[in-house]
């Protein structure tokens, strides 16, 4: 269960990054 967790977060922040970086790349365009 614990593990689950810290991967589901992992998860997030991932994509939270993602995310980011999509929108520097939208702004550099």
């Amino acid at each position: 269960k614990y593990i689950r967790m810290k991967l589901d977060e992992n998860e997030r922040s991932t994509l939270t990054r993602l995310m980011k970086i999509k929108d520097i790349v939208r702004k550099e365009a």
